[in-house]
């Protein structure tokens, strides 16, 4: 085989890779736009792996996860861990709430400033439209993944806003193929440093009860600043 004959195959099977990978993103978009439309809420058992790059330390959380949808920019988000610690994280509008049952205690956090990144990050496979994700980010490295036993499209995402980018250098996305949900999430950030969330279990609009979302109401609470 000749060199020209070589290049001109070489370009052409890039070609052909660019074109399905635009054909790929084209159709992972078009599902996320039809799960949109029909996503409440969904609720999971997850693992989480916190990875500090500077000191090389990396700690595991397990619990479960539930997240409600309210309207296509505003869902609450409610985590809450089991081991090695307990404790639960909520997240609502402009406030993240964090409980310790061993003290009865809800510690308060303002996150006016923050709230579009949190709303964000919440909504990101669990009812964001194909459309909000390809406006807020740009999309890369589309291929088929599996996790957890699932068959996933996993995404590479790099946040289009600066004041998100120098939060969140990109992320990485994987969206069961059956569910068009999250099934896992990495967020990298400046420095090296990452936060892996692996979702299992995972049930799409769950019957939620009235106090699904809320902690308890006995707590004595206190205002972080």
């Amino acid at each position: 085989m000749t060199t020209t004959i070589m290049l001109r195959s070489l370009v052409l099977m890039m070609l052909l890779a660019v074109r399905m990978a635009a054909q790929s993103e084209t159709a992972i978009l078009s599902r996320l736009d039809q799960a949109a439309t029909k996503f409440v809420a969904a609720a999971a058992n997850l693992t989480w792996i916190d990875h500090q790059a500077v000191v090389e330390v990396e700690s595991k959380q397990s619990g479960t996860m539930t997240v409600k949808r309210y309207s296509s920019t505003r869902a609450h988000y409610l985590v809450r861990f089991t081991d090695p610690d307990q404790y639960a994280i909520a997240l609502r509008d402009d406030v993240v709430e964090r409980y310790t049952p061993k003290n009865n205690l809800i510690q308060e956090y303002d996150i006016k400033r923050y709230r579009d990144l949190a709303q964000t990050l919440m909504l990101l496979g669990f009812g964001m439209t194909g459309r909000q994700l390809s406006t807020s980010f740009a999309i890369s490295q589309v291929r088929n993944e599996t996790v957890a036993s699932q068959k996933t499209t996993h995404l590479d995402l790099t946040p289009k806003l600066p004041d998100v980018l120098r939060q969140v250098s990109h992320i990485e996305l994987w969206i069961s193929d059956e569910l068009a949900c999250a099934v896992q999430q990495k967020f990298h950030y400046p420095g090296g440093s990452y936060k892996l969330v692996t979702f299992t279990n995972l049930r799409l609009n769950p019957k939620l009860d009235s106090g699904a979302m809320e902690l308890p109401r006995n707590a004595k609470r206190e205002k972080v600043h």
